[in-house]
């Protein structure tokens, strides 16, 4: 007994001068959001904010139809009023979401089938969903494209800022000039196991980005009318592909000698 006692009294005693020296023990790091489960437009908009998970029911979401109430009803300009992180952004032909500073904000299908969670906007000059100055982000298992086809100079989703995140199992499809744009900023994005398809122009459009890295793989490239574009003259990242399809009209990217392309397969 007495072995044990001698024992712990050093274990004690450095206890004791711990906490009366007003240090406390390593608490538990911070616990992963809970999910918000989301049904309608309405929740989607209202609950998009830093370190929001947002978990999307199958089902069609029209953002324009919520955005048309807003309008008719002559309150969209106090709704952006009180969502400091999501804005309501007229265009030539309506209104797009335009999302900013929500660092570790999740926007995801509940569904592992992406088609199973559409989110769709009317305006083809706006883009379906803007992200500025975003750290963090997780979009996963989700289709996003316009209503209607044809002629368009809104992008599917656009990126602007410091912008950081993951992309998985998207369907993003036309009539969005790009399928993605990425502006400005210092840049880290991984995009996996997408699909672009069927925009006006191609599928993606990079400028201006001044440092970091953009990573495509296991993704597919099909139905756009030409290849993506990257301004390497104002452009300090890296964009690579790894495992990547291009179809027959994105399959001039490969005459791009300045992006990294690995096990890629090319449409004659």
């Amino acid at each position: 007994m007495k072995r044990f006692q001698l024992a712990v009294r050093p274990l004690i005693l450095s206890l004791f001068l711990l906490f009366s020296a007003g240090c406390r023990l390593p608490s538990a790091g911070p616990t992963e959001a809970a999910a918000i489960q989301i049904s309608t437009v309405e929740a989607l908009l209202e609950n998009i904010g830093p370190g929001a998970n947002l978990q999307l029911e199958p089902g069609y979401y029209n953002l324009s139809t919520y955005v048309q109430q807003l309008q008719q009803a002559g309150t969209l300009e106090d709704w952006n009023l009180a969502h400091p992180h999501v804005q309501l952004q007229p265009v030539v032909d309506g209104v797009q979401v335009e999302i900013y500073n929500a660092d570790g904000l999740t926007i995801a299908g509940a569904s592992p089938y992406r088609a199973d969670a559409h989110l769709v906007i009317d305006p083809r000059y706006g883009n379906v969903l803007t992200f500025c100055d975003c750290s963090g982000l997780l979009l996963e298992n989700l289709t996003l494209g316009h209503t209607e086809t044809g002629t368009c100079i809104g992008d599917v989703l656009s990126f602007y800022g410091d912008c950081s995140g993951r992309l998985r199992n998207l369907d993003l499809y036309g009539c969005g000039v790009w399928g993605i744009s990425i502006f400005d900023g210092a840049v880290s994005l991984s995009l996996e196991d997408t699909l672009i398809r069927d925009c006006y122009s191609g599928p993606y459009f990079i400028s201006a980005v001044q440092s970091g890295k953009i990573a495509f793989s296991d993704c597919q490239f099909i139905g756009s009318q030409r290849a993506g574009f990257i301004n390497w003259d104002i452009c300090g990242c890296d964009v690579e592909f790894t495992s990547c399809a291009f179809g027959a009209g994105e399959s001039a990217a490969r005459l791009d000698r300045l992006a990294n392309y690995q096990n890629c397969v090319w449409t004659p």
